[in-house]
């Protein structure tokens, strides 16, 4: 249920986005159209398992063991999107800062992402060949801790790494200090919880080796990643009130920030 509202919630930002932003380069619309190819086809095999599950097995125990598309749906698509977002971000840190230690910083970022998405591809893969929840544990421990993993440490980067180089990005202009202001906190807002939910994640699948609690925020792991992302592209529009539209107070909501500029 969570999975659905965090999907409906990224169709209205995805709306958003088409409305205020027509003008924006080609990289980011395709991305955040992409993102949203993929969730639809998340939701939908996850459609699937429930109604599999819950109307045609219904009554029969041993339909709950059979992973179905799970093994699609959950470690494979959350890890495309993932390693989408998290090169976006690695990208746009270059272009705040050219400097050798961004550059670093960025491939770093991207080193983590590939390969927490080679974990969450490995995941997928072991758990379509074991066929059955209650065998998973043992049989997709090491790829899925390295999935889990490297999903929160690459987070976690981003958003120390974005918020350092926002802040130096700091002038003396009123309006930009807001507008940056405004960006870095939502960058550790949105950084903190996809990397508190991935570990959160984690921290189910190891102290619980019994069972599977950690599908369930896993499942939704990828609707975090796409809903940040579309709350940072969206967060340059901004409702003009009257005494704006009149005297030209205010901030300009579609100001193009450094980290969204192309």
């Amino acid at each position: 249920m969570f999975n659905w509202g965090l999907y409906g919630m990224l169709c209205i930002q995805v709306y958003i986005y088409y409305l205020s932003f027509p003008r924006d380069p080609l990289r980011p619309k395709l991305i955040v159209y992409f993102s949203l190819i993929v969730e639809t086809l998340q939701v939908i095999l996850n459609a699937h398992d429930l109604f599999v599950v819950f109307g045609l097995g219904y009554g029969g125990p041993e339909v709950f063991d059979d992973v179905h598309f799970a093994w699609l749906a959950i470690p494979i698509l959350s890890g495309i999107v993932s390693v989408t977002v998290q090169t976006f971000y690695a990208y746009r840190i270059i272009v705040l800062s050219n400097g050798k230690l961004a550059k670093v910083i960025a491939a770093s970022i991207v080193a983590v992402a590939i390969m927490q998405f080679a974990g969450a591809i490995a995941t997928g893969v072991k758990t379509k060949r074991v066929g059955l929840f209650s065998e998973l544990q043992d049989n997709t421990f090491t790829p899925c801790s390295i999935w889990l993993a490297g999903s929160a440490f690459c987070d976690v980067l981003i958003a120390v790494s974005m918020t350092a180089y926002l802040w130096n990005s700091k002038t003396g202009f009123n309006a930009t200090k807001v507008l940056l202001t405004k960006l870095i906190r939502l960058t550790i807002e949105t950084g903190a919880s996809t990397a508190t939910f991935a570990i959160i994640d984690l921290s189910l699948f190891l102290a619980f080796p019994n069972n599977n609690y950690y599908m369930a925020p896993a499942l939704c792991l990828s609707k975090l990643y796409s809903n940040t992302l579309m709350a940072v592209l969206n967060s340059r529009s901004n409702i003009v009130s009257d005494r704006e539209a009149l005297y030209g107070e205010g901030l300009d909501g579609g100001l193009m920030l450094p980290f969204l500029k192309e």
